[in-house]
């Protein structure tokens, strides 16, 4: 996770003043989620002066992997399971979306999208089939 300036391989992207991009969320995120996600981290940053550290301004395409590991640019989680678990783990995000008669909105959600996952998981798919079933 990274921001710079007028570089599109950056999770956020700063190219001119006054203007922001995020390049994270797709057409598949939910919006008010996403939105919720990104203002409880801009204000948590704010309240306590968080620094973002420098921008980068290579292209983090054509960057070893060595390398980008190196600059402590981490990686988004690689599955649903791990992004979950990094949400859970989250105080700034838990305290951002709140709670209800319920409990925290967070536990909810994960416990939601942690089923969802199981159950795509769970499911044997033709690229299975065409590895461990056409050996018989």
């Amino acid at each position: 996770m990274a921001y710079g300036g007028n570089n599109r391989t950056q999770m956020i992207r700063v190219p001119e003043g006054g203007r922001i991009e995020v390049r994270v969320p797709d057409g598949s995120a939910n919006p008010y989620l996403a939105f919720t996600a990104l203002l409880s981290a801009g204000l948590d940053g704010i309240a306590h002066q968080r620094d973002p550290g420098e921008p980068n301004t290579d292209n983090l395409f054509t960057l070893p992997l060595e390398e980008i590991a190196a600059r402590g640019i981490a990686a988004l989680p690689p599955t649903l399971l791990h992004a979950m678990d990094a949400l859970v783990a989250d105080d700034v995000l838990r305290a951002g979306f709140g709670s209800g008669r319920d409990g925290d909105y967070v536990d909810y959600f994960a416990e939601v999208k942690r089923a969802e996952f199981r159950a795509v998981n769970d499911q044997v798919g033709p690229a299975e089939i065409d590895r461990y079933l056409t050996l018989m």
